[in-house]
């Protein structure tokens, strides 16, 4: 899997996308502020990639930052039980 909308560049393009678009919703609409933004980030990027990442968000005025447990590389002592009931009830 390829995490593409996280490389600076485009993370950058995306978030002053929405960030256009929320100012637009605010200025357009009763809406009494602007509304929040979370970008959430895969927990298994490198350093340089993190380092991008929290500059990208620093200058985007990103209001939080989610990591969760969506890696793409799992180490093969775990032992994913939910994938076996599918498949093989006795892998677990």
């Amino acid at each position: 899997m390829h995490r593409g909308l996280q490389t600076r560049t485009a993370l950058t393009d995306l978030l002053n996308g929405v960030n256009a678009a929320r100012k637009r919703v605010t200025s357009t609409s009763r809406v009494a502020r602007v509304p929040k933004l979370v970008v959430k980030i895969a927990p298994d990027l490198s350093e340089p990639e993190l380092l991008d990442i929290a500059s990208v968000i620093k200058e985007c005025e990103v209001d939080g930052v989610i990591v969760s447990n969506t890696t793409i590389s799992r180490p093969s002592s775990l032992i994913n039980c939910t994938f076996y009931q599918t498949i093989d009830r006795t892998q677990c």
